[in-house]
């Protein structure tokens, strides 16, 4: 069991219409008891696999960046096989919302990626 540090609860809509739950947890960096000299986060998505896995890092900000971008990947194949759709607000994932390249920084004067479905 991981005390989440965030918790995203989305709903994964299958081609023939059957529903599933996925939740997305990621644990808060704690000093790793399993590898000597290095920090880890736990990830759970619920729907994708059944235990928390953890994710090493030198560092407990590179052990949290490294955890968020597994659970981006594993959102993204489940993205491929239906819609995901957040549970709180409605609102669509689309894959490529959790492709890498979307998240690159953007100046103020950019504005917000653009997302076209």
């Amino acid at each position: 069991m991981i005390s989440p540090l965030f918790v995203w609860s989305l709903t994964l809509t299958r081609p023939d219409g059957r529903t599933e739950t996925v939740e997305a947890s990621i644990g808060a960096p704690e000093w790793s008891a399993v590898l000597p000299d290095c920090w880890s986060c736990s990830i759970l998505v619920k729907g994708r696999f059944q235990q928390p896995l953890p994710v090493f890092g030198a560092t407990a900000i590179q052990a949290l960046g490294l955890a968020v971008d597994l659970v981006r990947q594993e959102l993204g194949a489940l993205a491929a096989t239906g819609a995901l759709t957040d549970t709180v607000s409605g609102q669509a994932i689309l894959a490529e919302m959790l492709d890498e390249a979307s998240l690159r920084p953007r100046s103020a004067r950019e504005g917000p990626p653009v997302v076209k479905p």
